[in-house]
Formats: structure tokens, C-alpha cells, sequence
């Protein structure tokens, strides 16, 4: 993300510290065992990128929404190439 962002010494350490933040309410909004909490989860997840938008200028923006995009294809993918659990 670094390079497809051409972020700055100074963005990266935000960007790190913004994803480390939300790492740590995702994980602690899902106990071991309990069912994930969706609400929770996208919660987090827009929270971060709100913070992330807000660190980066209008050209980064715009590549980081691509980036997202394109992650979000390739999760879509995986999936569907996944085995399906076994009920």
C-alpha cells in the first residue's frame, strides 16, 4: 500500500498506527468462541478509513479506493474458489 500510495514517512507511520487501532477493536469486539460481531466489525472498518482519507491528499484518496476495490474483488474471488463447510 505504501507504494501504491507513494505515501510519506509520515503517512505510513499514521496509516500504521490508524490500523493498529482498528485491529485492536475488531479483536477485542470478537471474543474466542462468540460469534463475530458484523456491526462491530464494519464499524471499525469505516472508522479506519475515515482516518486513512484524512491522512491522505486527493490523488492518494482516489488510488486508495481503487486499492480497497481491488482487495475487495479479490476476497470475492477466494471466496468463491473456497471449499464450502461441510453443515
Amino acid at each position: 500500500m505504501t507504494k501504491k500510495l507513494s505515501l510519506t514517512a509520515d503517512q505510513k507511520s499514521k496509516i500504521e498506527a490508524i490500523n493498529l487501532e482498528s485491529f485492536k477493536k475488531v479483536k477485542d469486539s470478537n471474543p474466542k468462541g462468540e460469534k463475530k460481531d458484523k456491526a462491530a466489525i464494519k464499524a471499525a472498518k469505516d472508522e479506519r478509513d475515515n482516518k486513512i482519507n484524512a491522512v491522505l491528499n486527493d490523488t492518494q484518496r482516489k488510488a486508495y479506493k481503487e486499492f480497497k476495490a481491488e482487495k475487495k474483488s479479490e476476497k470475492k474471488a477466494n471466496k468463491k474458489d473456497a471449499p464450502k463447510k461441510a453443515e
